[in-house]
């Protein structure tokens, strides 16, 4: 019997201190949450109260305070404008061939060089003629 008491024993500790852990964790999470509440009504009490100012503020301190503010809004502007910049969609092939096609639409004369498009890269091409249009990729200056 006394297997079985210390097994019961061992279980009965086990789900004392599970039981401990999760109301503490559980705690804490309320107390986290709170805490972030308490910092965003903080935030949002700071930016009243810098708008506020920002418009009668007499002190120099807080005018050289609050254009400080203004030029890192502005930096936080530029770099949002840099970002959105760089997760712009890019020109699809589609659009590309079009740009392609209406460059070599123009008036080109028999032996004149254009910068092309080809399976190998951007290149030098040479012009067929001036009936064909286009451009001949077998004729490359290098």
């Amino acid at each position: 019997m006394s297997l079985l008491d210390n097994v019961n024993d061992v279980w009965t500790k086990a789900r004392v201190e599970a039981k401990k852990k999760y109301d503490t964790t559980r705690l804490d999470m309320r107390i986290r949450a709170y805490a972030k509440e308490e910092t965003e009504l903080y935030a949002k009490a700071g930016k009243l109260l810098y708008a506020e100012l920002r418009a009668n503020v007499a002190n120099a301190n807080l005018l050289s305070m609050f254009e400080s503010i203004d030029a890192i809004k502005g930096r936080i502007r530029d770099l949002d404008r840099q970002k959105a910049e760089l997760n712009k969609p890019q020109a699809t092939v589609a659009e590309e061939e079009a740009a392609n096609a209406a460059f070599h639409s123009l008036n080109k004369k028999d032996g004149d060089f254009v910068l092309a498009r080809t399976s190998e890269g951007i290149r030098l091409v040479r012009v067929k003629s001036a009936s064909g249009g286009g451009t001949d990729d077998g004729e490359v200056d290098n």
